[in-house]
């Protein structure tokens, strides 16, 4: 069956097992979605095949010579986080799943499955969604990730708006980012502080995060675009760790955040968008609640990048 390049999904296939890999290969060459690039049969290979390819899709057996899936997933989404990982093994121990998903993996799927599940696995997780194998058991349903927007006239609503956020998420003892302009974080403290807040405390206890919008988006627009690979590099050191923190004492993280539309208000109206995607994606795979807070100065209700902006924000499943 001829595969049109374009629609062709590459997939590196990482497995000790030959008649595994014959298996996974013959199955996938029927299906004109899907182009195995590359086999490797350790963990090392499968880091050096990674990297050099960049495929689509990866999929990773655990228990792998001279070093295991897990830390060779660990070690390929160091390098770049954007990657899509999902593991193909025989363990069904619910620990290994929650590892391998906290650190980024997309899916986790048992092998004796393979035959119902692994297609429909690999198509979700190239859908940016998350798939696990309906034998294992991760310990948590998926929880709704509200992604959220709000068009401002006027300054005093914005921050009005973030101190119900930030109230709201210190009092149920999650974490707050405050990702904005220096100007506007010095706004939102004084208004936490008139309301009785002590947002000094919450700073000392690492529940309260202060960070520069401007510096962020230094890191990863290039030329007037979002880099999607560096977007996820920045993405998971400032956010992940403290998701996963959170995650651990049962809380969630909360950002009231302006990447987005810093880029709208300079002009950049087509990398505003394509940020507020990749946020979208990167928020539903670590279960981060956002605000994304513009003023509107200057677009109408139907201007179509106010619509393009309202169709990235959705409540959804995390992952």
């Amino acid at each position: 069956m001829s595969k049109d390049a374009s629609l062709v999904h590459r997939v590196l296939l990482v497995d000790d097992y030959q008649p595994w890999r014959r298996y996974v290969c013959s199955t996938l060459a029927k299906d004109p979605r899907w182009d195995v690039v590359a086999n490797a049969s350790d963990g090392l290979e499968a880091i050096r095949q990674a990297s050099a390819l960049q495929p689509d899709l990866i999929l990773l057996d655990i228990s792998l010579p001279r070093l295991n899936g897990i830390e060779a997933g660990r070690r390929i989404l160091a390098q770049n986080p954007s990657l899509k990982i999902l593991f193909l093994t025989e363990l069904r121990d619910s620990a290994i799943a929650r590892a391998a998903l906290e650190f980024g993996a997309r899916g986790y799927i048992l092998k004796s499955s393979a035959p119902r599940e692994m297609l429909p696995a690999m198509q979700a997780i190239v859908e940016n969604k998350r798939f696990v194998s309906v034998e294992v058991e991760c310990g948590s349903e998926a929880a709704v990730v509200q992604h959220d927007v709000g068009f401002y006239t006027d300054v005093d609503l914005l921050i009005d708006d973030y101190a119900g956020r930030a109230r709201a998420a210190l009092e149920e003892r999650n974490t707050f980012v405050i990702l904005t302009g220096r100007e506007r974080r010095h706004q939102l403290r004084d208004k936490l502080m008139t309301d009785g807040l002590h947002v000094d405390d919450a700073i000392k206890k690492n529940r309260y995060f202060e960070v520069d919008a401007a510096d962020i988006l230094s890191r990863f627009i290039i030329d007037g675009r979002a880099d999607r690979r560096q977007f996820w590099k920045v993405a998971m050191a400032l956010v992940a760790p403290m998701a996963k923190l959170a995650r651990s004492a049962g809380s969630r993280v909360v950002v009231c955040g302006e990447c987005a539309p810093t880029l709208l208000a300079e002009g950049h109206a087509a990398a505003a968008i394509q940020v507020e995607h990749l946020w979208d994606e990167f928020a539903r795979m670590h279960g981060v609640d956002a605000l994304c807070g513009y003023l509107r100065h200057h677009h109408h209700e139907d201007d179509p990048v106010i619509h393009a902006l309202r169709a990235a924000h959705a409540p959804r499943p995390a992952g």
